[in-house]
């Protein structure tokens, strides 16, 4: 189509080819179990998501952190993983019935699951919450949350909304 623009979008995945995201999924995924069996109060072990899901996910921290790989642990153990255990927790009856409503079969033996990947979503915890107040199922407490996490997350956007351009010239500048 001469004379147009066009911007294509992709998917994280083709960053995580990338050694340091490899690297820290790697190292983060022993991590993630062992905080899952020690968080308080958790009940979502991310057996089948852990490894795929932390390369994927060190993506976010290792670019947030300009590559440093030490940072993006820190980043990840410090605030990214007990917030995904957070949500994915909160989204456990949920899921559960969601299931139940669509004749879902669980496994013999298992009466909860979750998912770490669909569960962590920031979107979907907030309008989770949301639509719990709405529907009256829900505290003002979690609508503060929500609400206090969406305000926060348009602030960390558009705090680091130059960071990919900065990453990708240091990236630039290191290979030539």
């Amino acid at each position: 189509m001469p004379g147009r623009e066009f911007y294509i979008g992709l998917d994280v995945a083709v960053l995580v080819g990338k050694p340091e995201h490899i690297a820290l999924g790697a190292i983060l995924a022993p991590i993630v179990y062992l905080m899952a069996v020690i968080f308080p109060g958790n009940k979502v072990l991310p057996l089948a998501d852990a490894a795929g899901y932390m390369i994927f996910f060190t993506v976010f921290a290792v670019n947030t952190n300009k590559g440093n790989i030490f940072r993006g642990l820190l980043n990840s153990i410090l605030i990214w993983i007990p917030i995904a255990l957070i949500f994915s927790n909160r989204s456990l009856p949920i899921n559960n019935e969601i299931a139940n409503y669509v004749g879902f079969a669980l496994p013999e033996g298992v009466s909860q699951f979750a998912s770490l990947t669909a569960g962590s979503n920031f979107f979907t915890f907030i309008f989770l919450e949301l639509s719990r107040f709405i529907t009256g199922s829900g505290t003002g407490t979690a609508l503060v949350g929500s609400v206090a996490l969406l305000i926060i997350w348009i602030g960390a956007l558009y705090i680091v909304r130059n960071r990919p351009r900065e990453y990708a010239q240091e990236l630039r500048e290191n290979n030539e």
